[in-house]
């Protein structure tokens, strides 16, 4: 029987093991069956984008093996000095970038948890991290590093603290604190600022090697934010979304007051009867703002409802109106600003960007549809974004 193309099949077959059998002689294995294509990592973990956003590309490799595509993050902190240098910190431990996300890899701390890390501003080797220590101790800690995360050292104990329990009777027990937040003072950058879960504001005056408490809040620290052109101005978060400022260090707070906040669009008063703060409206992401044409800090904070930006250091504040899909808005979680200005606000899995400081914005689909955790802008490149999602 032929084939289309006129051979016997009896002839072609022996044709076929003849050349074979002379490929495998001269070659000794010239022929090898074709390599398997490598398995995708699954979805989530970081991505980034290199054009604001258009096209976005998963970077979750770690050298030595495995993958970042299930990790619960806590928080990312690029470095503005050497911009392509990330550290990402995440229930699973402290991870660093020096490509840009092409590589990870996981630096040893001895920690049991991580919690938080901040950047010298100056000195892009010098770190220091919190969180919690290794059982039985489980004390919460931090560290400082002068060799960019390879080598580690104890520099702070939190304090145990008793606490009454119990109704009927009352009983006291010890309660470990863990320090929840750090951060440098970007001016001042030997001042550093700590919070714990038991509400206990820290200083350090010479680089993280000595602290001592400057504040005791009735609820914990989660978040801190220090003003990259004012020394002493600060942010604190509380527990339940509470945001109160300082301008002198910690000596004196004051709660970020929302009860004169105008809507941007319409120039009437939003409503709201009280700040930041549950149960009303907690807020979940604070960021400070460029503002090269004002001496005035700025800020943009979004909540569980709404976004707001202040344009003089969180006196007054205006509602910025980003599209809602419905009734129910949906809280920001993540809020930045890119070199240019340009303005970065996530929502759910949706992120949006305004060019004309929140008069009207466009919107974006993310790859996944939930679990987007952070959303951080590169220092140095204006459309360099990059998209940390949290395992489901």
């Amino acid at each position: 029987m032929r084939t289309r193309t006129g051979f016997h099949r009896r002839t072609l077959g022996i044709r076929v093991a003849l050349l074979f059998g002379a490929l495998m002689l001269l070659g000794g294995g010239c022929v090898r069956p074709s390599s398997t294509a490598p398995t995708p990592p699954p979805e989530g973990g970081v991505y980034r984008s290199d054009d604001g956003g258009v096209t976005i590309f998963q970077k979750v490799v770690v050298e030595g093996g495995g993958v970042l595509s299930g990790i619960q993050p806590r928080q990312v902190e690029l470095v503005p000095l050497t911009p392509d240098v990330l550290y990402l910190v995440a229930a699973e431990g402290l991870f660093r970038t020096t490509n840009a996300g092409e590589r990870w890899e996981q630096l040893t701390i001895p920690a049991a948890s991580v919690h938080s890390i901040t950047v010298h501003p100056r000195n892009p080797n010098i770190l220091l991290a919190s969180g919690v220590a290794p059982a039985p101790n489980g004390r919460g800690k931090i560290w400082k590093s002068l060799t960019a995360g390879e080598a580690w050292e104890e520099v702070f104990t939190a304090p145990a603290t008793r606490v009454e329990t119990g109704t009927i009777v009352r009983r006291q027990r010890e309660v470990h604190a863990v320090v929840n937040s750090v951060t440098h003072d970007t001016q001042a950058p030997e001042i550093v600022y700590a919070g714990t879960s038991t509400g206990a504001l820290l200083i350090s005056v010479d680089g993280g090697m000595h602290w001592q408490e400057r504040y005791s809040f009735r609820q914990g620290v989660t978040g801190l934010k220090t003003s990259p052109t004012k020394s002493g101005f600060l942010l604190v978060r509380l527990a339940d979304g509470t945001l109160v400022r300082s301008l002198d260090g910690g000596d004196t707070v004051d709660l970020v007051d929302l009860r004169r906040a105008t809507d941007q669009q319409t120039g009437g008063l939003t409503g709201l009867s009280s700040g930041f703060g549950a149960p009303r409206d907690p807020a979940n992401a604070v960021a400070f703002l460029r503002t090269p044409d004002s001496d005035d800090e700025g800020i943009l904070v979004g909540t569980q409802s709404a976004l707001f930006r202040s344009n003089d250091g969180g006196e007054t504040w205006d509602q910025l109106r980003i599209p809602s899909s419905g009734t129910v808005r949906t809280p920001v979680i993540s809020v930045a600003q890119s070199p240019n200005g340009i303005l970065w606000a996530a929502s759910g899995a949706i992120v949006f960007s305004s060019m004309d400081d929140g008069n009207t914005w466009r919107a974006l689909d993310t790859p996944l549809q939930t679990g987007l955790r952070f959303l951080v802008a590169d220092p140095a490149r204006a459309n360099r974004l990059y998209f940390v999602f949290s395992a489901q």
